[in-house]
């Protein structure tokens, strides 16, 4: 399911997936979509996909979300699940937890020039804290990131 365009705001769940819950098997893709003002009990505030084949999110927002592990995105699909995780041009500002991205396979991220995201396993768990628009590092003086 693609959806696009669309404020999911102001929604709980006493489990995973304040905002957006994917389960085993499914395909997801989020384009210019605001979650914002979530709330989970466990993890994923703005959004949990477990087991998903695959999670692309283009041009979307994520604020205010809060839950303990994964503030505004909890990715607990592992490597052998998912065909691709990819996230372009997406910002994340305000969300509450220990971290605000939390990921158990791979994301890919695309990231303006000057730009990088520091590379995700899959081993375990890799996570991202704090604001940030687009990709979380900036470059050193002189060099571009992928």
């Amino acid at each position: 399911a693609v959806l696009r365009g669309v404020t999911i705001s102001n929604s709980f769940a006493g489990g995973d997936g304040g905002g957006i819950a994917s389960k085993q098997g499914s395909r997801l893709g989020l384009e210019a979509v605001t979650v914002s003002g979530c709330k989970a009990g466990n993890s994923g505030g703005g959004l949990f996909a477990e087991l998903s084949q695959s999670l692309v999110i283009r041009g979307s927002a994520f604020e205010r979300n809060e839950a303990d592990k994964g503030a505004a995105i909890e990715y607990a699909s592992q490597d052998t699940n998912s065909e691709i995780a990819l996230i372009v041009g997406t910002a994340f500002e305000g969300n509450v937890g220990e971290t605000t991205v939390s990921s158990n396979a791979p994301i890919s991220w695309t990231c303006e020039r000057g730009q990088y995201m520091p590379p995700t396993s899959g081993d375990g768990e890799d996570a991202f804290s704090g604001d940030f628009t687009g990709c979380l590092k900036e470059c050193a003086a002189g060099f571009f990131g992928n």
